[in-house]
């Protein structure tokens, strides 16, 4: 399973996963400047199957039904490291294989 963090996300984030997710990031790509349908498109087609990112618009803003991926929306409060490391749990706990497509937004408890 490979999982996308957006560019809205910091880079280093990738590394707090455990070995059973490969994850890759915008800027590690080289795609930060694509829009969204474009990234859409184009991750899917390089075997990502998980987008995570704090654009709460973005599913409001594409037809998600038209990409075989998910859409992890994190509802933070800001996209700091020290406080998004903290849905690192929350976002594997969410992976289970037999998700195709579609949004989950995860927000952690208060």
């Amino acid at each position: 399973m490979k999982l996308l963090l957006d560019e809205n996300l910091p880079i280093r984030l990738k590394y707090r996963f455990s070995s059973s997710v490969s994850v890759g990031t915008v800027t590690d790509e080289g795609w930060g400047s694509l829009k969204d349908k474009e990234l859409l498109t184009t991750m899917s087609s390089r075997g990502y199957t998980i987008l995570v990112t704090a654009d709460r618009h973005l599913p409001y803003q594409q037809n998600l039904d038209n990409f075989d991926v998910v859409v992890m929306v994190l509802l933070s409060s800001d996209n700091r490291y020290q406080t998004l490391v903290n849905y690192v749990p929350a976002i594997e706990s969410h992976l289970p294989p037999q998700i195709k497509r579609g949004v989950i937004e995860i927000s952690l408890p208060q």
